[in-house]
């Protein structure tokens, strides 16, 4: 029997939220998964815990989508567009859109059907040149509404408006071809996640809605979909092996 929850109509989409601390043995059985590039990738970090989250992420990110298109996650192939967004090549399997970030032993994936997605998910941490890395990469506006925030809720500010900006152009597929500082997103504390406006093009922040995710204390999270909005479906686990548990439900 197919579980619901990986069954998707046209335009829903799968927020699954996962803890990703494994030990030893669940790293060995993830990388042997991975493609040899996705292999090369993990020996070049540097340290052990990054290498991991890695290997965690890709491995079960290939488990998930197995469970969509039923088949095995070795099985599991992909392709990757003109700024690197990774797609199913086969069949009707390219129907199926999903994206993937992770930080600091979090994963998000966005899996969806006919519906461009994408997700980014940061642990909030103070970091000691935050006010210049915004002047950088935010807007003249985002930079104003970020200085305007008190001084304890000033990084979940800016958390807030890098993961919106960073899910809205993983879910178009611009890599850094799209400058952040060129668009607007919400960040205040307590204001609906929104794409506000654009530099050059008036139109493009009525066609896209963003959300924040619900996560685990700590960390922030947003998902960007076309509008009209997709139904969105959210699960959160505590391990990848309460994850993989719940997989093994759905026929492959």
């Amino acid at each position: 029997m197919t579980d619901q929850v990986t069954s998707l109509r046209t335009g829903e989409v799968g927020v699954w939220a996962v803890r990703i601390l494994s030990d030893g043995g669940s790293i060995d059985a993830f990388s042997k998964a991975l493609s040899p590039d996705e292999q090369q990738r993990a020996r070049s970090f540097r340290f052990e815990e990054h290498r991991n989250d890695y290997i965690v992420a890709h491995g079960l990110l290939r488990e998930i989508l197995a469970a969509y298109v039923g088949k095995p996650a070795e099985a599991i192939r992909f392709r990757y567009g003109p700024q690197g967004k990774p797609y199913l090549p086969d069949g009707d399997n390219r129907r199926l859109q999903f994206n993937l970030s992770h930080s600091e032993h979090c994963a998000v994936y966005a899996i969806a059907l006919d519906c461009e997605v994408g997700v980014d998910v940061e642990h909030i941490e103070k970091l000691p040149d935050m006010d210049s890395v915004a002047r950088r990469f935010f807007s003249q506006a985002e930079v104003a509404d970020l200085q305007s925030v008190p001084p304890e809720l000033h990084a979940q500010a800016f958390y807030n408006c890098w993961t919106r900006k960073e899910a809205y152009i993983k879910a178009v597929g611009s890599g850094l071809s799209l400058p952040l500082d060129q668009f607007r997103v919400s960040l205040l504390p307590g204001q609906p996640a929104a794409l506000l406006s654009f530099e050059d093009d008036t139109d493009s922040a009525s066609r896209w809605s963003i959300q924040d995710l619900r996560l685990w204390d700590g960390f922030v999270g947003a998902l960007a979909i076309p509008l009209p909005s997709c139904s969105v479906m959210e699960q959160n686990f505590s391990t990848a092996g309460e994850c993989l548990k719940r997989l093994n439900f759905v026929d492959r």
